[in-house]
């Protein structure tokens, strides 16, 4: 419920009066006050999936999305690439955009995305922590695994990409090269 009333705006009275009475199913407990469940409580494949959220969230962003359409558009886009069932829930995808744009729930950045000095990949990490520059991130360690771990591979699986000529192939390294 917080988080619908932080994207519509609704109170949680407002919210509350929309649902019929025996379907109020919202659960209960304490919200999340820092990020340090992304940093420290949470395995590496759902650390890859919130960057992969994360980056999705930040591009629709640049691409001039409001805030709400973003999240919202960022965890479908984000569901959609799963190759199973998305290890993360909309209210942790909703936490982790207000973590790393400090917005709504948390009004201070506390995360960022990085780029991985050795994959290029990007991951998130708490501001400031460049530790992946020497361990390498999160997209390394399960690269690293990917050949022994097959929650992994079922998780990433190897996809083909057609190849027309060795021309275009050559030809996209050398794109690839100069960007």
């Amino acid at each position: 419920m917080r988080t619908i009333s932080y994207i519509t705006g609704l109170t949680h009275t407002e919210l509350a009066k929309l649902y019929p009475s025996g379907e109020r199913v919202f659960k209960c407990g304490r919200l999340p006050a820092s990020a340090d469940w992304l940093i420290d409580k949470t395995n590496v494949l759902v650390r890859a999936e919130l960057s992969i959220f994360a980056a999705i969230f930040c591009r629709l962003i640049d691409s001039d999305f409001g805030l709400s359409d973003a999240v919202v558009a960022g965890y479908k886009m984000y569901a959609n690439m799963c190759a199973g069932p998305s290890r993360i829930s909309f209210d942790r995808a909703f936490d982790v955009a207000c973590h790393l744009k400090g917005i709504w729930a948390h009004p201070t950045a506390s995360i960022a995305l990085y780029p991985c000095p050795q994959c290029h990949s990007l991951y998130l990490s708490s501001i400031g922590n460049l530790s992946a520059a020497s361990d390498g991130c999160v997209f390394c360690r399960l690269l690293a695994r990917y050949d022994r771990d097959p929650r992994i591979q079922a998780m990433f699986p190897c996809r083909r990409v057609p190849v027309r000529s060795r021309h275009s192939v050559c030809a996209l390294a050398h794109v690839k090269a100069d960007t």
